[in-house]
């Protein structure tokens, strides 16, 4: 039985979200070159919550995670490839996060 719009749109929306806030992370923790001034401000900001927000995104990762396992049939065929590229860049982006941010923290501590 296909899914309606709205939450199809939801988690377009999550997935979005998701690959948003890992790229603001991976261009001011990864990335070597200058970055605008509004990127490290908004990265300073989600800083002082980083804990909250990176459960918030493992529930989010998860989520659209078993939405691909669930609706993968209903995909169009055309969209399949990209959509399981961005689910896989959100749980890899997300992984990749928890190591750079324990890290940080372990070397904090030394």
């Amino acid at each position: 039985m296909p899914t309606s719009p709205s939450p199809r749109r939801t988690i377009a929306l999550t997935l979005l979200i998701l690959l948003a806030l890992h790229t603001v992370f991976l261009l001011n923790h990864v990335y070597t070159g200058p970055v605008p001034d509004w990127l490290a401000q908004a990265d300073a900001g989600l800083g002082e919550h980083r804990a909250v927000l990176m459960i918030l995104e493992a529930l989010a990762a998860g989520v659209v995670f078993v939405d691909l396992i669930t609706r993968f049939d209903e995909l169009d065929k055309r969209v399949r490839p990209a959509h399981v590229l961005l689910v896989a860049l959100a749980v890899v982006g997300w992984l990749a996060q928890v190591f750079v941010f324990f890290l940080d923290s372990a070397l904090s501590l030394a």
